[in-house]
């Protein structure tokens, strides 16, 4: 269901109110893109159900889903017209066209261009765990969660929504672990990871379907090649990889054995059978991560200083 994890602390959530939440995104519903527009995004139901409800509540788990609708035109095609279009002009007046003269070309020519582009559409799922005041984006980076966040703070007037940050930085936990042999409770390497130089060579290092715990990784840790992301396993149960940004990718959940997990299965739901699962599971993984990195920094500065 989740296949990757951006996480933001939210501030306030005890004003956090479902039918209100309901109510506010109602406000900000998908619609599609008209002829001339770039970008459109808006709210759809979580389960894909025509007039479905916006927010699912599933154990205790809010579930809220963005449509993102985009059409761009190829440049190629636009720098081709705009050359024909500039050719045209100095033929006509015998002068080349001024740089604001050429933008505003470039502006027009997308402009009736756009009609004729096929949109392209993806959605991004999201998850609010009130209890533990954490809202889990489905993206590969912050950027991507721009659209929702905006959206969702205009949706919760009041709440606040912060990126995680550890006291301990990933890279720094991720080298301590494997050069001291000392991994936290539950959590295990899981033979990929890629390495960055801290200079600027830009230097990377890749290791797929690897050991680890070789001298040649410890090597270049040692001198000076930091963590971009590993691999790793959580209790058996999970697996994902840890960015350096503190992002979880490539999340996979490997089993299940709760009682809950076996009931819903039974019910022939699998939307709430897949919540079930990624919240149950996600849920102990991500605090575990957090404790295992030191516990939550107050501050991104509080994290730079530490790591």
């Amino acid at each position: 269901m989740i296949k990757n994890a951006v996480l933001f602390r939210m501030s306030n959530t005890a004003i956090l109110n479902l039918q209100s939440l309901e109510e506010a995104l109602l406000k900000q519903t998908f619609t599609e893109c008209s002829p001339t527009q770039e970008l459109s995004f808006g709210w759809v139901p979580p389960r894909g159900e025509e007039h479905g409800a916006l927010v699912e509540t599933i154990n205790g788990h809010w579930i809220i889903k963005m449509m993102v609708e985009s059409k761009k035109v190829p440049t190629d095609i636009v720098t081709r017209k705009l050359a024909e279009a500039c050719d045209k002009i100095e033929l006509e007046s015998g002068r080349k066209p001024g740089k604001k003269q050429q933008r505003d070309l470039k502006e027009e020519l997308k402009f009736g261009l756009l009609p004729s582009v096929l949109p392209k559409r993806h959605t991004i799922l999201a998850w609010l765990d009130n209890k533990a005041s954490i809202l889990v984006v489905d993206a590969s980076s912050v950027g991507k969660c721009d659209l929702l966040i905006s959206s969702l703070v205009k949706a919760t007037d009041g709440i606040n929504y912060t990126p995680i940050c550890t006291k301990q930085s990933p890279s720094t936990g991720m080298s301590e672990w494997l050069l001291s042999g000392n991994w936290p409770m539950k959590l295990a390497e899981n033979r990929a990871c890629e390495l960055k130089a801290a200079d600027d060579s830009k230097a990377k290092v890749r290791y797929d379907n690897h050991c680890l715990s070789i001298e040649e990784i410890k090597g270049h840790l040692t001198t000076g090649k930091v963590f971009k992301s590993m691999a790793l396993e959580w209790n058996q149960r999970v697996s994902f990889t840890l960015t350096d940004s503190m992002i979880l990718k490539k999340i996979d959940v490997l089993g299940s054995n709760s009682e809950a997990d076996s009931n819903t299965a039974a019910n022939g739901d699998n939307f709430d059978t897949d919540v079930v699962i990624a919240t149950s599971t996600l849920t102990q993984t991500i605090q575990d991560l957090i404790e295992s990195l030191g516990g939550e920094a107050e501050t991104q500065e509080q994290a730079e200083a530490v790591a």
